[in-house]
């Protein structure tokens, strides 16, 4: 799964520059760059969490909601961005995924994240209460997933960030939603729809955000889609 980008407008060129410090930072700290080798997983799932952090556009001190967060391969790496000023509310209804949470939490000495079970319909979140918020390859499992973006809408700060990120198999994208849905994934058009209906603005998608090897499925991509929450 990968992200790209924007969201938020930059408070200040001194809040920018401390942004693009602390994810090179990051950076160093996660990916050792070995231009003569192939990439491993590791190397490449790290880039990938950098490039989320980079779509949220967020700062040392931000709050964030990772919606369907499952076992933390996004919330962890925020949190440590964000910093102990910073928040991350990680939300998930599987009990199994948040315990493996709680455990890589504890492992980290992250004590900046808040565990969240949510509902089927209700992620739990407070009113207002975050400057961004993403899902990842979580929203097409949700049966009530207008209400769920309901609710994670009325979580953004006004001008909030929210970023999603999907599959889809360009052999299944003309197929109804239902369709889509059962081979778990979902085409960019109909995620769309689904957000301006909710009451997001969109800023930009991304599609293909990334592309994937072909299988006996045929060729299939990542596509994200960066929107926000209208100013009052």
């Amino acid at each position: 799964m990968q992200l790209a980008l924007l969201g938020r407008t930059l408070a200040s060129p001194s809040k920018a520059l401390l942004r693009s410090a602390v994810l090179l930072l990051l950076v160093v700290g996660m990916v050792v760059s070995q231009p003569s080798q192939p990439r491993s997983e590791e190397d490449r799932a790290a880039d990938l969490k950098r490039r989320v952090i980079e779509t949220l556009h967020l700062g040392p001190g931000d709050t964030a909601a990772d919606v369907g967060c499952g076992d933390g391969f996004y919330t962890i790496p925020l949190a440590r961005f964000l910093g102990p000023t910073g928040k991350v509310y990680a939300e998930d209804i599987s009990d199994v995924e948040l315990n493996k949470l709680k455990q890589h939490l504890s492992q980290e000495g992250l004590k900046n994240v808040e565990v969240i079970k949510g509902a089927e319909d209700d992620p739990k979140l407070p009113k207002d209460g975050v400057d961004a918020a993403l899902i990842v390859n979580a929203y097409h499992e949700m049966t009530a997933h207008e209400v769920m973006l309901r609710h994670t809408l009325a979580a953004l700060k006004p001008r909030g960030t929210f970023v999603l990120m999907e599959g889809i198999w360009d052999s299944r994208e003309g197929q109804s939603r239902d369709e889509q849905i059962k081979h778990h994934q979902l085409a960019p058009k109909l995620a769309k729809q689904e957000l301006e209906k909710a009451g997001f603005e969109i800023v930009e998608v991304h599609d293909p955000f990334l592309e994937r090897a072909p299988d006996e499925d045929g060729k299939s991509r990542w596509w994200l889609i960066v929107a926000r929450k209208p100013a009052r």
